[in-house]
């Protein structure tokens, strides 16, 4: 739940990206870009959309305490990450044996005691 009017506006700014899906790519991309230049930080796509919010916010005169929390490794994304930054970005071993292991999925039907008999 959202208790400022700070985070509504943090809200309604993700849910513009997400209803203008390019405009939400090129804003993730250019979020991905700025980063790297400013800071030599990659980042993945999911923090880009945090680093968006944030300067949008910005933008808007906010000048409140903000933390933009990383949600995955760029290395993960790295055919998307490391076109924009025009770098190798490189990947830890403790990712690399992880990406090296066998994908596996079950599908499941969209409903809570499918996800439940699955877990148990």
């Amino acid at each position: 739940m959202f208790c400022s009017n700070v985070s509504v506006s943090a809200a309604r700014i993700i849910l513009l990206m997400a209803r203008t899906a390019n405009g939400a790519f090129d804003a993730i991309s250019e979020a991905i870009r700025r980063t790297w230049h400013a800071h030599g930080i990659a980042i993945c796509p999911h923090t880009a959309c945090g680093m968006e919010v944030l300067r949008r916010l910005r933008a808007r005169g906010d000048v409140g305490t903000w933390i933009v929390a990383a949600t995955a490794h760029p290395a993960k994304f790295d055919t998307v990450v490391e076109p924009i930054i025009g770098a190798q970005v490189p990947v830890p071993a403790p990712l690399a044996a992880l990406l090296a292991r066998p994908a596996h999925a079950d599908p499941l039907p969209p409903e809570s005691a499918a996800l439940a008999r699955a877990l148990d």
